[in-house]
């Protein structure tokens, strides 16, 4: 048994149950957020501001989504119940 989600992921190993909030690191996901705020920021502050905030854009939510991919909780349930 192996449900994948959009933002957990619940596997079973055994009679383990695993449940975890792991986002997938997808890069086309973050070409499209830069894109689409570099859009935004051209419009609103010009060509040289909007390219540096994009890149700055980019470099940070890069480096969010990586430490939200290292960092995750993983809860384990055990149907094994001995009293």
């Amino acid at each position: 048994m192996n449900d994948h989600e959009e933002y957990f992921r619940i596997s079973r190993n055994g009679h383990v149950h695993i449940l975890n909030n792991r986002i997938p690191f997808r890069w086309k996901e973050m070409i499209i957020f830069t894109t689409a705020s570099f859009i935004f920021l051209i419009l609103m502050f010009g060509w040289f501001v909007g390219l540096f905030i994009a890149i700055l854009t980019l470099i940070c939510y890069t480096l969010y989504r990586f430490a939200s991919w290292i960092y995750y909780t993983e809860l384990k349930i055990d149907k094994k119940l001995e009293i």
